[in-house]
C-alpha cells in the first residue's frame, strides 16, 4: 500500500508549534506560555482529516507490523537452515590446467626478474 506524501503523520503538519515552548526560544532564556486567544471550535472539514490521518496511521502501523512479522519468519527460517553441502570432487578441466600454468609462469617470471637484478647489482660492484 502506497502513502501519498500529502498524507503525513499530524505532528510533522503541525511544524514547530508542535514543540515545546522550551525548544522553540533561543537557547539560555525562558518563555513562559503566552495566553493566547481561546481558539474557535473545529470545523466539521477538520475533524474529517483528522479521521483520515487516523485511518493513514492506523493502516501505517498495520504494515509495520506485518513487515516485522515477516521478519521475525525470516529469522526463523535462517536458523532452520541446512548447513552448505561441500561440492563433490571433479576432474580437472583445461581451464584448470591453464590456470596453475598461468600460476607457473607468474611464478617463474618473478623468480627471473629477481634473479636479473641481483646480477645486474654484482657486476655493477665488480665494474666500479
Amino acid at each position: 500500500v502506497k502513502v501519498s506524501p500529502a498524507r503525513r503523520p499530524r505532528a510533522v503538519d503541525r511544524g514547530i508549534s508542535a514543540l515545546p515552548v522550551a525548544i522553540r526560544t533561543a537557547p539560555g532564556s525562558i518563555q513562559l506560555p503566552s495566553a493566547e486567544p481561546a481558539s474557535a471550535p473545529p470545523v466539521i472539514s477538520d475533524l474529517l482529516q483528522d479521521d483520515d490521518q487516523s485511518a493513514t496511521r492506523l493502516e501505517e502501523n498495520r504494515i509495520l507490523e506485518q513487515a516485522l512479522e515477516i521478519r521475525k519468519r525470516n529469522v526463523s527460517l535462517a536458523n532452520n537452515r541446512l548447513p552448505k553441502q561441500p561440492e563433490p570432487p571433479r576432474n580437472k578441466t583445461h581451464w584448470d590446467y591453464l590456470l596453475d600454468e598461468m600460476v607457473w609462469l607468474s611464478n617463474d617470471l618473478r623468480e627471473e626478474r629477481k634473479w636479473k637484478m641481483t646480477n645486474a647489482k654484482k657486476f655493477s660492484k665488480l665494474i666500479v
